[in-house]
């Protein structure tokens, strides 16, 4: 007979080390920190040791950025999300994106799926990283939304 343990709460709970899960996970609400930022431009550094999501909160793009992954640790075999939210556009009317990714500064293979946007559009970059024996590859995908 297999042995179930169900935990409620870990609200409090500190646990130091690495845990091993055999099977599957389920939570209806998992929740990260965000990590405010501030306009991007040149080569931007996103701090995965304090989060996964990144927002350039009011404050627009003044050029097309490279982002650089630092703090990333990925296990082969396994995959994570890393998500970025920036305006694309400054008063100028140009529009910038993201033309390059990195982690701790080495480029990465890396596809893109995303359109030009237009003024006044907010960007929601969401990248999905899988470390296979061949190595680590990206996924980057982009959507719109215009702010209220």
């Amino acid at each position: 007979m297999e042995t179930k343990y169900i935990v409620n709460n870990l609200s409090g709970q500190t646990i130091d080390g690495n845990i091993t899960i055999t099977g599957s996970i389920y939570s209806p609400n998992i929740t990260g920190a965000i990590t405010n930022l501030p306009s991007p431009s040149g080569t931007v550094n996103y701090d995965c040791s304090i989060g996964t999501t990144f927002v350039h909160f009011g404050v627009d793009a003044t050029s097309d950025w490279i982002v650089n992954l630092t703090n990333f640790d990925l296990p082969e075999g396994c995959s994570t999300s890393i998500k970025i939210i920036a305006s694309n556009a400054d008063i100028s009317g140009n529009t910038w994106k993201i033309t390059g990714f990195n982690i701790d500064g080495v480029p990465q293979i890396w596809t893109k799926s995303w359109t030009n946007g237009a003024r006044n559009t907010l960007y929601i970059y969401k990248f999905t990283i899988v470390n296979t024996v061949s190595g680590i590859v990206a996924y980057g995908e982009r959507t719109t939304t215009t702010p209220a």
